[in-house]
């Protein structure tokens, strides 16, 4: 699981704990600035006024019972009320061990299927330009992309001069 996925997954645990109704979003975001921590929970407020409290009050309130331990180094309330969570060196080295022993690096794998994707080429009766071959490298690009994520990928590509199927 991703770091931003568990801590939302703890506040948003938390907001119910506190009061706010079952499914209220917990916004948990990177903050843009290191002295507001790793990340900020901004879904607090907007909670907090439509239970019509103080958003400092509830957020505090969700400080009480907010359960990052092993997680989180500190944890404060800014402003009107945003949390703000410094991560702990121990876990985020605990994090980067798990990745490293990790083949995929804790890239979550899905299930892989057929890709079928059909690229009209460009006219090869007009003049070709720069504009063609750049389309034509996005083109491939893509094309490499989706052959990391399927198991079968069927390529068609048709021009003026006839059809050119091939199989990855």
């Amino acid at each position: 699981m991703n770091i931003q996925a568990l801590i939302n997954d703890k506040v948003s645990q938390a907001l119910e704990a506190a009061g706010a109704p079952a499914g209220s979003p917990a916004a948990v975001r990177q903050s843009a600035k290191p002295q507001f921590g790793d990340y900020q929970a901004n879904g607090v407020m907007g909670v907090a006024k439509k239970l019509g409290t103080n958003p400092r009050e509830f957020a505090q309130k969700v400080l009480d019972v907010l359960d990052l331990d092993g997680i989180a180094s500190k944890t404060e309330i800014a402003g009107p009320g945003f949390i703000n969570i410094f991560l702990s060196e121990e876990f985020l080295a605990q994090q980067a061990d798990e990745a490293l022993a990790d083949a995929r690096l804790g890239v979550a794998t899905q299930e892989q299927q057929t890709i079928v994707a059909d690229y009209s080429a460009p006219n090869v009766a007009k003049e070709m330009h720069v504009v063609t071959f750049v389309q034509l490298s996005s083109v491939m690009q893509l094309f490499v992309l989706l052959s990391s994520l399927a198991t079968r990928l069927f390529v068609r590509t048709t021009s003026v001069t006839g059809v050119l199927s091939s199989v990855c």
